[in-house]
């Protein structure tokens, strides 16, 4: 897999969503784990957006860390 241009992660439950940069994975995972407790459902996803156009345009690599409950809405 090459190196991505940036990594995200997005963290999100009903209504409610928050991105963080590549080094704050704990912050993000935290964020998961109170909304997971909270809502009952939640996900952590990790975006790679590979270039700079990926990036502008909205287009990243998702893949799923943790998840909770049934897909927020």
């Amino acid at each position: 897999m090459e190196t991505p241009y940036k990594t995200l992660y997005h963290v999100f439950t009903d209504g409610q969503d928050a991105f963080y940069g590549e080094d704050d994975l704990n912050a993000a995972s935290a964020l998961f784990d109170k909304w997971a407790s909270e809502d009952g459902n939640a996900r952590l996803y990790r975006e790679d957006y590979l270039t700079e156009s990926d990036y502008d345009n909205d287009f990243a690599e998702e893949l799923c860390l943790e998840s909770a409950g049934m897909f927020p809405c």
